[in-house]
């Protein structure tokens, strides 16, 4: 019998976690089952485990894990359709938090299918709450380890175990042990950490960081006395083993205690980190004599509870009391476990009785291509699910209520992987030959659905079909997996009835073909998919349709023969890559263009809170998913992601957006976007994706290249503002718009008024200001920074933004200052006070792949620039002063300082201003308006334009009359009528 321990680390561990269940796979080598334990994660792969038989580094994207018995503490790994397993998932509980696991259940119908246990009381308590199931496992101890073997000695030696790294709960121990060893001389004290820590002690003490087992045991045996201070475990297992060694305990009061600590009877509780507390717990062990060995006595009594052997025996009652299969049989007879399966045939099946049966048999006698059969019942009441739980070479999944056909074939698309996917009614029989030219025709690129000639089951006329005919029992059509993410998924809003017609729609909307394929040939038997009582058959059947009905006219109107509507586009939703923050970036600014539009726009964070809709404006929504963690994590884990996915859904709906423009900002946001019904996907290419070492730029691009491909492949327009990634999509030509950074021109217009406060940061610096605003990692030239500040010790170098190196040297220049990160407002008045603006990020590594839109503002105020070559650079032409070197660098900054006066003359800074005129955000999205117009029809609301025809007199700079003359012309090219538009 083979057991899998998968272990995924993003779930539920603290530090004695992956040792319990180490020693659980280790137990159960022993006991002579085949154990493979799968790790993925470098912390968990340093337990040591001396039996199980195969040991795994997992690879993201690389497994195929067949098991008896599967076990894992994240419920995602149990349900991915890659797994083929042949008897009893488990799933371990340790999150205290078991919201989300009751949402899986809740989504999957699992009820008791998949086992249950924690180790933690407190958990099993919140799984009972949510209506769970789960059994209750202790921790054990392999007490064949703890032989007591104390040596005697004339000093005293106490080990502690400090998991609590706060600095006052440090301090409050080292003052007891100080306290404590002016009556115990001579002390020694030794330290069990997690981590190195810094601390300052008067005597000396010996530190030693996550010793294995074995090592802790020689710990135990060399002392007198041990001392357990907790962390955030939720169960404390070293106290466990001081007990069974019969070593004095003093334990700190704790959650991960309660269950077997017991004050002053096998340990002695300290009710807080007081030094006198501490101090007078060891005199009261070390001196007392009746305490010491009432503990010694009651320890060892005490972890005869926690016996590996018993918890072992716990454990494998959960796989040996069960005869459920899976809830997901992946026993598939046609094919072994590798095949890769050209089609899932998906069939919906709800009180079918024989029907089922016989569309099984039809199926099997003639489907002899690669296929994957996935049965979904919606809740059948019929002998139809009784057949179906015995029948083997299906997928079934199990609804314990009716979710309307849409969703259960949904369902039964998201639990496939095959290249083509073919939606069937529980009562169609199919015929001989009836998939290959079905097969052939849907290989054809420009077609995206085919639909086979069908005739009722008992007549021999096959009827002639239109494919957009709104007969709701069409009981066949086969889509492109590749599509979903251009097409979406079934509305689910049809219950029943018209979802085949609206999703035929949407295909042609996309620009696919929906063929009618004569050569196939179907038999359905036209019965209700939802028959209850004979009686209420009709009635209920008529309300479906007419449900459907209405809703598929609200949604389309009333369709004319062979011509598809054109559905306008209501609203924007943004799938963003950085949570919102008031800075004039691109996503920023698109949001507020879009607004003045007229358009609705949705900004959805990257990362999930409980927190409620907020309004950013006119037209302008931000909506953060409910839930912890990032987008990432949360979206990896399949039932997560439908539920989150519902929620989003529902919000849109609520705002009254229909038929919106999807923009995506990264990756990770790949699952979800067949979720999310769209008119138009537009991809923003982003140039980083995470914060990452340089070196590891091509593993980052790696780890999401697959979802990146899907995303651009399925794209109707591609942003991209880096010139790199623009060689690096050059495949996709006809669809890419290349659009580099910009700005606000309302921030030109205060440059030109000067309504700006300088910091009060500022004003105290000496000597010209010299800004350096971005992020300054272990990469940037610090080198290029320390001979700029030597060689100009009267000139202020000040530099603004996120630092994640050490910059201990260039903290000791007396003339180089660091302020931290700043808001944009705050950014934007520090440039005005500047005197040069630095951009010294050399074109390699990371930074070649950043849009450097922060030079923009920098010119549209007119600053003097020096930055390094740089292919983004090249298009602000001469006005910025570009170096080959960090040589030519320092020169080229020496030189401005030295002509400051003339680099700040109205003509020099007119000349800079020019250079920007137009690369506005105005600009940089009217392209994109342009594009989007020209494929789709869209709401259109005159646009606010940003400039008024005069300027506030108000603090005027004395150039004021050049730059006005200036923006009169840039006002008449930008908006005067298209004829008179030049480039």
């Amino acid at each position: 019998m083979k057991i899998v321990f998968w272990l995924d680390p993003k779930v539920g561990f603290d530090r004695n976690t992956p040792e319990i269940l180490s020693s659980f796979a280790d137990g159960l080598a022993l006991r002579g089952y085949d154990v493979e334990l799968l790790v993925q994660d470098q912390e968990l792969d340093d337990y040591i485990v001396e039996n199980v038989s195969k040991r795994i580094w997992y690879e993201e994207g690389s497994y195929e894990i067949i098991a008896d018995v599967l076990i894992s503490n994240r419920l995602e790994n149990l349900l991915k359709e890659d797994l083929h397993q042949t008897c009893v998932q488990i799933w371990l509980a340790l999150e205290e938090d078991i919201t989300e696991p009751a949402q899986y259940f809740e989504n999957y119908q699992l009820n008791n299918e998949i086992r249950v246990f924690t180790l933690f009381p407190k958990v099993k308590d919140e799984l009972a709450r949510a209506g769970i199931e789960g059994e209750l496992i202790q921790p054990g101890l392999k007490l064949e380890c703890f032989k007591i073997n104390q040596l005697e000695r004339e000093d005293r030696r106490i080990t502690i175990s400090l998991f609590n790294e706060h600095p006052e709960a440090i301090k409050a121990v080292l003052f007891g042990l100080e306290m404590a060893r002016m009556a115990l001389e001579p002390l020694k004290v030794r330290l069990i950490v997690d981590h190195n820590l810094e601390f300052k002690a008067t005597f000396p003490i010996e530190v030693k960081v996550k010793p294995g087992l074995k090592e802790r045991i020689q710990y135990y045996q060399d002392s007198d006395l041990f001392i357990h201070i907790p962390g955030d475990e939720k169960f404390s297992l070293l106290p466990l083993e001081v007990m069974a060694l019969g070593l004095p305990l003093v334990l700190l009061t704790h959650p991960g205690v309660v269950s077997y600590a017991h004050d002053r009877n096998n340990c002695l509780m300290l009710k807080s980190l007081v030094p006198k507390e501490i101090a007078l717990s060891i005199l009261n062990v070390v001196k007392i004599g009746k305490i010491r060995e009432q503990l010694k006595i009651q320890g060892p009594k005490t972890s005869q509870n926690y016996n590996l052997e018993q918890s072992l025996q716990n454990l494998e009652k959960l796989w040996e009391t069960t005869s459920l299969l899976n809830r997901m049989k992946m026993k598939d007879l046609n094919f072994d476990a590798n095949a890769n399966r050209l089609i899932d045939l998906v069939i919906v099946n709800c009180n079918s009785g024989i029907q089922i049966r016989e569309c099984l048999t039809s199926l099997r006698e003639y489907t002899h291509e690669p296929h994957r059969i996935i049965v979904v019942d919606n809740n059948s009441e019929d002998e139809s699910l009784e057949y179906l739980k015995k029948e083997e070479g299906i997928c079934l999944i199990l609804n314990q209520q009716n979710t309307g056909f849409a969703k259960a074939c949904n369902q039964g698309i998201l639990a496939g992987k095959g290249k083509y996917i073919c939606l069937l009614h529980g009562d169609i029989q199919v015929t001989e030959n009836w998939l290959s030219p079905l097969l052939e025709e849907i290989q054809k690129p420009e077609v995206g659905m085919v639909v086979p000639r069908k005739n009722k089951h008992s007549e021999s006329l096959i009827e002639e079909q239109n494919p957009l005919s709104s007969d709701p029992t069409g009981g066949c059509v086969i889509i492109k997996r590749d599509n979903l993410n251009r097409v979406g998924l079934l509305d689910e809003k049809f219950y029943l009835h018209y979802e085949n017609l609206d999703y035929s729609l949407r295909i042609q909307e996309k620009g696919y073909v929906v063929s009618y394929c004569s050569e196939s040939v179907i038999l359905h038997n036209n019965s209700s998919l939802y028959q209850i009582e004979e009686e209420d058959n009709l009635e209920l059947r008529k309300h479906f349709y007419s449900q459907s009905e209405e809703y598929f006219e609200e949604k389309w109107g009333v369709l004319i023969q062979d011509k598809i509507p054109e559905r306008i586009i209501d609203g924007i939703i943004i799938l963003s890559l950085h949570p919102w923050q008031k800075k004039a970036q691109r996503t920023e600014a698109m949001v507020d263009y879009f607004a003045r539009h007229g358009q609705k726009v949705v900004y959805v964070e990257p990362y999930c809170a409980s927190l409620p809709p907020q309004s950013l404006g006119q037209n302008q929504y931000l909506y953060v998913l409910k839930g912890t963690g990032t987008i990432y994590h949360n979206l990896s884990n399949v039932g997560r992601r439908i539920d989150l996915m519902q929620e989003l859904k529902t919000q849109i709906a609520e705002w009254g957006i229909e038929n919106p423009i999807l923009i995506v900002e990264s990756p990770w946001w790949e699952p979800v976007i067949k979720h999310i019904e769209n008119r138009l996907l537009i991809y923003t290419v982003p140039e980083i994706l995470m914060k990452e070492e340089m070196e590891n730029f091509q593993q980052l691009k790696e780890k999401f290249v697959d979802e990146e491909k899907s995303i651009v492949k399925d794209a109707d327009l591609i942003i991209v503002a880096s010139r790199l990634r623009l060689k690096e999509l050059e495949l996709y030509q006809d669809k890419l718009l290349y659009s580099p950074g910009g700005f606000y021109p309302t921030d030109l217009e205060r440059f030109l008024q000067g309504h700006f406060t300088m910091p009060d940061e500022l004003i105290s610096f000496s000597g010209y200001r010299v800004g350096i605003i971005g992020t300054l990692d272990r990469y940037f030239p610090k080198q290029l920074l320390k001979k700029l500040a030597f060689q100009h010790p009267e000139v202020s170098f000040i530099f603004m933004g996120e630092i994640t190196c050490n910059l201990n040297e260039l903290k000791e220049i007396p003339n180089f200052y660091f302020l931290g990160n700043k808001g944009w407002d705050h950014l934007l008045d520090s440039i005005y006070f500047f005197d040069i603006m630095l951009y010294p990020y050399p074109d390699k590594g990371l930074n070649s792949y950043l849009d450097p839109y922060i030079v923009n503002y920098y010119l549209a105020m007119g600053k003097p620039v020096v930055a390094f070559k740089h292919q983004e650079i090249e298009r602000f032409g001469q006005v910025v002063k570009n170096a080959d070197d960090e040589s030519e660098f320092i020169e080229l900054v020496s030189q401005i300082i030295g002509q400051l006066t003339e680099e700040k003359s109205e003509e020099k800074i007119k000349e800079r201003i020019h250079q920007v005129a137009g690369f506005g955000w105005e600009e940089r999205f009217d392209d994109l308006y342009q594009r989007i117009t020209v494929r789709v029809p869209i709401l259109e609301i005159p646009c606010q334009l940003f400039i008024e025809d005069e300027f506030s007199n108000e603090r005027e700079v004395p150039f004021i009359d050049f730059i006005k003359q200036l923006l009169r012309s840039w006002k008449k090219l930008r908006w005067g009528s298209k004829n008179e538009k030049s480039e």
